[in-house]
C-alpha cells in the first residue's frame, strides 16, 4: 500500500516538474497581476492629499456657525429660512465681485448691494429688512472673532406711504360675501385681534376663552407669547362655525374639509376666492393693519395697541396705523391750538 502511495506520489511530483518546465516565465501577463490595483491606490491617495490640502473656506464656516446661533436664540424656522435665503444672495454677490473670505468684506460692498434693490424699484421696507439681515449677521462676525474690527454701513431710509388697509364699509362688503361660518369666523377674529396670519394658523380651540374673550398666542413672532382680546361678536361668530370641525382644545381652530390644520398657501387659496366674491383686494396683513386703525380711532391708546399686535417698540406700531384725511380735520376741529388760546383768552 505505501508502495503504491510513493509511486503515485513521485509520479505527480514528475508532472508537476515537466509543467514548470515547460513554462515560460518571459510568456507571463503581469499586467493582470496584482499591479494592476497600484494605479487606483495611488489615485486614491492623490485624491485624500487633494482634499486635505483644500483651502479653510471662513465666509462658508462663519454663515454655517451664525444659522446655528440664530437657532440657539430660539428664532422661528421661518426667520432661519429668511436668513438663510437672503445670505445665500448676499455671498452669491460677493463672489461675483471676487469676495470669497470674511476679512475681505468692507461697508462699500454692503451699500452697493443694497442700492441694487432700490435702483430695482422695490420697496424701501424690503431693502431695509435685507439691510437688517446684513447688520446682524456682520455684528456676529465682530463679536464672534470672525473680524477683527466692527463693519458699519448706512441703513437705507424707510418711506411711509399709505399701505392697504379697510374702511368700515369695505368690512361689511367682506362680511357680507362671506358663504360660509367659517370665512365669516375668520375675518371677525382677524379685524378684532390683529394677530398675524403665522399666529391664526398656529391657533387652537384650546387657546380661546369663550367666556372673557382671551385668546392665548403660544409661539408668536421671535417666539413670544402674548395674549390678545376679541369681543362678543367676534366670540359669536366662532360659536357658530365650531359645531362645524373637531372643537376639542388641541385642534386648530380653522380647519379644511378633513379637519386637518389650513397651510399657508391653502388659507391664501380661500382668501382669494373671497376677495374676487367681495371686489375687495383682501390680505391678512390688511386686517391686520385694520385692527391698529380702527382700534386708535376707536379710542384705544398706542401702548395698548403695541401689546395686543405684540410689537417691539412703539414706531413698529405706528407704522401700522393709518390716519384719514377726514380723522385729522376732526381732530384739528376739536383741538385747534388757535381757537384754544382764543376760547381761554375771552373767558378772562
Amino acid at each position: 500500500m505505501k508502495h503504491r502511495m510513493s509511486n503515485t506520489c513521485n509520479s505527480n511530483m514528475n508532472i508537476s516538474k515537466l509543467k514548470y518546465k515547460n513554462l515560460n516565465l518571459n510568456s507571463l501577463d503581469y499586467s493582470k497581476s496584482f499591479l494592476e490595483f497600484k494605479p487606483a491606490k495611488l489615485i486614491v491617495n492623490t485624491d485624500i492629499d487633494l482634499i486635505q490640502k483644500k483651502p479653510i473656506n471662513l465666509l462658508e464656516i462663519a454663515i454655517s456657525d451664525f444659522m446655528l446661533s440664530r437657532e440657539a436664540k430660539n428664532c422661528t424656522e421661518k426667520t432661519i429660512e429668511l436668513y438663510r435665503y437672503h445670505l445665500k444672495k448676499f455671498v452669491e454677490y460677493l463672489e461675483r465681485e471676487g469676495i470669497t473670505e470674511v476679512n475681505q468684506i468692507k461697508s462699500r460692498h454692503i451699500n452697493a448691494y443694497i442700492n441694487r434693490f432700490l435702483t430695482q424699484g422695490l420697496s424701501s421696507s424690503y431693502a431695509h429688512q435685507i439691510a437688517r439681515i446684513i447688520r446682524t449677521f456682520v455684528k456676529f462676525l465682530f463679536h464672534d472673532g470672525y473680524i477683527s474690527s466692527e463693519i458699519k454701513f448706512e441703513m437705507p431710509m424707510l418711506r411711509y406711504g399709505k399701505q392697504l388697509f379697510y374702511r368700515d364699509e369695505e368690512i361689511q362688503k367682506i362680511l357680507k360675501s362671506c358663504k360660509s361660518k367659517r370665512e365669516k369666523a375668520f375675518i371677525m377674529l382677524m379685524v378684532d385681534s390683529g394677530i398675524r396670519l403665522s399666529e391664526v394658523l398656529a391657533l387652537n380651540w384650546g387657546d380661546i376663552d369663550m367666556n372673557t374673550g382671551v385668546v392665548r398666542i403660544e409661539n408668536g413672532k421671535g417666539g413670544k407669547s402674548r395674549t390678545v382680546v376679541i369681543g362678543i361678536e367676534a366670540r359669536r361668530a366662532l360659536l357658530k362655525y365650531l359645531p362645524e370641525v373637531d372643537c376639542s382644545d388641541h385642534a386648530p381652530v380653522f380647519q379644511t374639509i378633513q379637519r386637518r390644520r389650513f397651510t399657508e398657501s391653502g388659507l391664501r387659496s380661500w382668501i382669494r376666492r373671497l376677495s374676487e366674491r367681495s371686489g375687495v383686494h383682501i390680505t391678512p396683513h390688511a386686517l391686520r393693519r385694520t385692527f391698529a386703525t380702527v382700534a386708535l380711532k376707536s379710542g384705544m391708546d398706542l401702548i395698548r395697541i403695541q401689546q395686543l399686535m405684540g410689537h417691539a417698540d412703539l414706531d413698529t406700531t405706528r407704522q401700522y396705523i393709518q390716519v384719514l384725511d377726514e380723522d385729522l380735520i376732526n381732530a384739528h376741529r376739536i383741538h385747534s391750538p388757535v381757537e384754544f388760546i382764543l376760547k381761554n383768552g375771552s373767558k378772562k
